[in-house]
């Protein structure tokens, strides 16, 4: 069996100096979607800050591609391919749509640049209509379109989402996950996935973790996932 892509250990980390993540044991392997599920307060999103390198550890190991990143600095994460989509303040809001996906294209050729907006466009030609339109004056669901199309021009090999449907309705919430789903065909983006719309995160869902009080409660299928609820719903 080959490496997984990313491996996390026996993690302990705090924050704000409240210990949240206590003994934390996962891995994502290559091209799969992974969704971390849990209370508000579980340590989701602490966990997110962990794997980017947002957050320092206290004890426990991050691999990735087999290579120790655990003190490994956020900008060297990203370029070994990760890119992290926290919750707010993920795009430039004083900036066209167009000089947002510029700017995180960064060190590109301009013909590299260009064809890769373009693949973009294709992902989301919501974006393209609206091209020159000032990113603050998007609405939510393209807000989170725009931010994911800004990470998508690194190629990550991995995708880190702090719930990318939050505060949008129920049409949208569906489109951001098929979406989601599109990066992960397209490309073979292997993604780990925050979110509280876990009915309709299963349904895109390879595997899923579930944390309580800091801990990984739960690790197995979507459908292992449905029959635990579905049993405790019935007991209830």
């Amino acid at each position: 069996m080959s490496n997984p892509l990313l491996s996390v250990e026996n993690v302990i980390a705090s924050y704000s100096s409240k210990l949240v993540l206590q003994k934390i044991s996962m891995k994502i392997d290559q091209g799969e979607i992974v969704l971390l599920m849990g209370y508000n307060g579980a340590g989701k999103s602490t966990l997110l800050k962990i794997i980017f390198g947002d957050l320092h550890v206290n004890t426990g190991k991050i691999t990735y591609l087999g290579k120790e990143i655990t003190n490994l600095p956020i900008y060297k994460r990203r370029e070994i391919g990760m890119a992290y989509l926290p919750q707010s303040n993920n795009i430039f809001s004083d900036l066209n749509v167009y000089d947002n996906l510029q700017v995180s294209g960064n060190g590109l050729n301009s013909l590299e640049l260009n064809q890769r907006i373009e693949e973009t466009f294709d992902i989301f030609p919501v974006l393209k209509n609206m091209h020159r339109k000032r990113a603050g004056l998007l609405s939510g669901g393209e807000r989170q379109m725009l931010a994911m199309g800004m990470l998508l021009l690194t190629r990550p090999r991995l995708l880190l989402l702090d719930e990318p449907s939050a505060g949008l309705s129920p049409a949208l919430v569906i489109e951001i996950m098929q979406k989601i789903v599109e990066i992960n065909k397209t490309y073979g983006t292997a993604i780990l996935l925050v979110e509280q719309k876990v009915a309709v995160a299963l349904k895109i869902a390879n595997r899923c973790y579930l944390l309580k009080n800091g801990h990984v409660s739960f690790e197995g299928t979507p459908q292992e996932i449905k029959e635990i609820i579905s049993r405790r719903v019935v007991h209830a």
